[in-house]
């Protein structure tokens, strides 16, 4: 800190030019918040707010969904452009999160029926699916 400054890569300190070697310069910032993220570049820094907010956790449970869903149609050996019916049967918070995007997964995943219901109504033919975490089930057939 003090008087100095730097211009057209000449380094100035309290009026006086000073040459390679007498000074060190380096780039330090500290965001003051666990969540905020620096990095530097080439003409200062860039921050990245890394909270995650409750609508992005919910929208990473829908992504979750979206891949479980692909992953239970490919083990079904249905093809990828196959209209289905899905249902998921997922406890309240999960339940919750998918309700919230329930248009993004039924239009990722090609469902022409999206139902979410208590992971208790599970039936035999549904299978776990760990990404959403415990107690998550899913059934899909072709429509």
């Amino acid at each position: 800190s003090g008087d100095w400054s730097v211009e057209d890569g000449v380094v100035t300190a309290g009026g006086i030019e000073l040459i390679e070697g007498e000074y060190t310069l380096e780039e330090h910032a500290e965001s003051g918040s666990e969540t905020l993220a620096l990095t530097p570049v080439e003409d200062g820094f860039i921050a990245l707010e890394t909270a995650l907010t409750d609508e992005l956790v919910a929208e990473g449970t829908a992504r979750d969904a979206i891949r479980a869903i692909q992953g239970v149609r490919k083990q079904l050996e249905l093809d990828v452009t196959d209209r289905i019916r899905v249902t998921l049967h997922a406890p309240e918070a999960v339940a919750a999160a998918l309700a919230a995007h329930r248009t993004l997964v039924a239009g990722e995943v090609l469902a022409v029926d999206l139902d979410i219901t208590a992971p208790e109504a599970a039936g035999p033919d549904a299978l776990t699916v760990g990404e959403l975490g415990e107690g998550v089930s899913v059934r899909v057939e072709r429509a």
